[in-house]
């Protein structure tokens, strides 16, 4: 076979792909794996994007957002959040409700004329992974936070960084600064004030193994130290950072009521990683990068 032929042949299987982007249905992690949602389609693949069965019904959504097709499962409150009362228990419910409804779910595309071929998920539902493999689907973990927040949930999790963290300085390698307080995920600092929270984002770590490919999604020039420390330093088959190029999508997101508390970065820790910003709010953007086992390419 030619490389001509390769590559058609390489084109005929991408347009008959078919992904299923499984997210947090939480402010702050559906929309950016829309937005990468979005870059799968102009790639030529069709993407089916998971929202909840509440999500769906009370945003109004239809059978679609623009060329991405929506479809649903359920977290146990198809009413609403407010029926959990808190986090915890919506949690609970969620683990043990969604692994079934989207097992389900594949189950209905894999003997339909567009069956499903991978699984993109936050790891936050590491149970999605597992449901993806139990299909025998390749499955790629998609995470939401920047790329350092992950990295010291990684030392978290490998019993790196102890929890609780009282004194400071904090140094952790990889990372360029020196980390105070008030730069780290509350979690960190006081495990007690949200188990939930903590058991969740500890979960994520659990089975990542198993994962064919993980993603980040990050900006690089606000993170290019660790961004290019950590794929050399995971134990991982297959590292990509993310770094999305949004354009104007102001229409293309689905706005969620916050109901988890993000852990992010201060302010004041983003500024020293650009100086000439010191005096101005971080704006984060995205622009179309990726690495793999030490090669840049575009994704």
């Amino acid at each position: 076979m030619s490389p001509t032929e390769r590559v058609r042949e390489m084109e005929k299987m991408v347009n008959r792909s078919h992904v299923l982007v499984v997210p947090l249905p939480g402010a702050g992690h559906i929309n950016p794996m829309l937005q990468f949602s979005r870059r799968l389609v102009s790639k030529g693949l069709k993407v089916t994007f998971i929202i909840t069965k509440f999500i769906s019904k009370s945003r109004q959504l239809g059978s679609s957002i623009g060329s991405i097709q929506l479809d649903t499962i359920s977290d146990g409150y198809d009413d609403g959040f407010n029926q959990a009362g808190s986090w915890e228990p919506y949690l609970s419910s969620l683990h043990d409700v969604g692994p079934k409804t989207l097992s389900e779910l594949i189950k209905r595309y894999q003997t339909s004329s567009s069956p499903i071929h991978a699984v993109i998920y936050e790891p936050f539902l590491a149970w999605a992974l597992d449901v993806a493999k139990d299909f025998g689907l390749f499955a790629a973990a998609f995470f939401t936070h920047a790329c350092a927040v992950d990295y010291i949930f990684y030392n978290v999790y490998h019993e790196v960084l102890k929890m609780p963290v009282s004194s400071t300085p904090v140094l952790i390698e990889g990372l360029p600064l020196l980390l105070e307080l008030q730069d780290l995920p509350t979690f960190v600092v006081l495990p007690d004030s949200y188990p939930a929270n903590v058991k969740m984002i500890m979960s994520q770590f659990a089975n990542l193994d198993k994962a064919d490919w993980i993603l980040i999604n990050t900006f690089y020039k606000l993170e290019c130290e660790v961004g290019n420390f950590v794929p050399h330093n995971w134990t991982l088959q297959l590292f990509v950072l993310l770094f999305q190029f949004l354009g104007k999508s102001h229409s293309f997101s689905i706005s969620i009521p916050n109901q988890l508390i993000s852990s992010i970065p201060s302010q004041s820790y983003l500024r020293q990683f650009v100086p000439p910003f010191k005096n101005c709010n971080v704006l984060f953007s995205f622009v179309s990068f990726g690495y793999w086992r030490r090669q840049i390419y575009i994704v």
